[in-house]
């Protein structure tokens, strides 16, 4: 969008372009550097079916895919929720968007966020999750969807919640708990899923008709014949695969999109929007952010061997370029604790005065 510009692997951000200018284009390649050589092949992407890809009907339906991996609130954020849902509005309500999530959870505030984000998006298209690991606020982000389907591999629940390592106040827990009960509610699920993933004093099982599929859900023991426990008291519930969809919690099980496909209804996978690249680029950016303040951390403590003035200026050039980090990573900016924007603003201030100064003194 208006954020930067990407040229091959290359991320250039639009605040660090100082002009640009019109040229002739580089001469073509050869073509054998732009195909596989006989009896080569490319590697899959994660989640690939093993098998080439069908031929797709250009009329049949598709599904906008979106890769969620990382840390809630950093990698995994609601920017490229937003962006998949523009791409989809672009084809009218009623589009479907799956995403796909592996992430060991994150921050709860930057959740509520991503959460809001899906119910509000729910209103006009449908939102798939298809889940590996989703442990906490990645498990809360899953039952924000409209669908749950696991991977063979799944793990889903454990929603706890603590501030800096330590345990929260008991209404703290409550008030999230009313939370996702709410967030439950607007997907067709059971409210009893909430308490259970989110405290180890809580109880949840189930009955299943044999003949309807239809599930019943208890808060307490039952005792009863069929009863099926999933979460005992003194553990946090936490779903694998076969629980989740057997319970009635999952829609099915795919391990990859041609299995998806199949469960989606869909006469074949045909993926639609950018969400690939959109996660890889963001994913590519965060690192960029974090390598890059490493380096010039380390290049401020040896900035000690230069003269004064030469100090001042290479600060102040560090130190924008951290201001730019903020506003183009903001999130990987505060996990690494550096200075906020308004300090290194008042900071890149003081350091230009200094220089004014010691200029007007030579």
């Amino acid at each position: 969008a208006d954020m930067y510009l990407q040229v091959g692997d290359v991320v250039i951000f639009r605040s660090d372009i100082l002009s640009m200018t019109s040229g002739d284009a580089p001469a073509a390649a050869p073509e054998e550097s732009n195909t596989a050589k006989s009896g080569e092949s490319e590697p899959a992407a994660p989640g690939a079916p093993s098998s080439p890809t069908p031929e797709v009907d250009a009329d049949a339906p598709g599904v906008f895919y979106l890769p969620m991996s990382g840390m809630v609130g950093l990698e995994m954020r609601p920017e490229e929720i937003e962006l998949i849902v523009a791409e989809a509005d672009k084809h009218g309500d009623g589009q479907t968007i799956v995403l796909d999530i592996e992430s060991g959870g994150g921050m709860v505030i930057e959740y509520i966020v991503v959460a809001q984000t899906i119910v509000e998006y729910k209103k006009r298209h449908k939102f798939v999750a298809w889940v590996g690991e989703a442990i906490s606020a990645a498990a809360a982000t899953a039952l924000a969807c409209d669908r749950i389907i696991f991977k063979s591999n799944a793990r889903l629940g454990a929603i706890t919640m603590h501030s800096s390592g330590n345990p929260v106040s008991d209404e703290t827990e409550e008030r999230w708990i009313t939370l996702l009960k709410g967030v439950l509610r607007t997907s067709g699920y059971s409210e009893h899923w909430a308490r259970p993933m989110v405290r180890n004093d809580s109880w949840i099982s189930y009955i299943k008709d044999p003949i309807t599929g239809d599930v019943e859900y208890f808060g307490s023991r039952q005792d009863i014949p069929g009863e099926v426990v999933l979460s005992n008291y003194g553990e946090n519930c936490v779903l694998s695969a076969e629980q989740g969809v057997d319970s009635g919690l999952g829609y099915g099980r795919a391990d990859n999109k041609e299995e998806l496909a199949v469960i989606l209804d869909l006469p074949a996978w045909k993926e639609l929007g950018t969400g690939q690249k959109m996660h890889d680029t963001w994913h590519r950016t965060c690192e960029r952010c974090k390598e890059d303040i490493r380096k010039t951390s380390a290049r401020l403590g040896m900035l000690g061997e230069y003269p004064q003035m030469v100090q001042l200026r290479k600060r102040i050039e560090i130190y924008k370029g951290w201001l730019r980090w903020w506003k183009n990573a903001p999130n990987q900016m505060l996990l690494l604790g550096v200075p906020s924007k308004e300090q290194l603003e008042e900071m890149v201030e003081e350091l230009q005065r200094e220089l004014r100064e010691g200029a007007g003194r030579g």
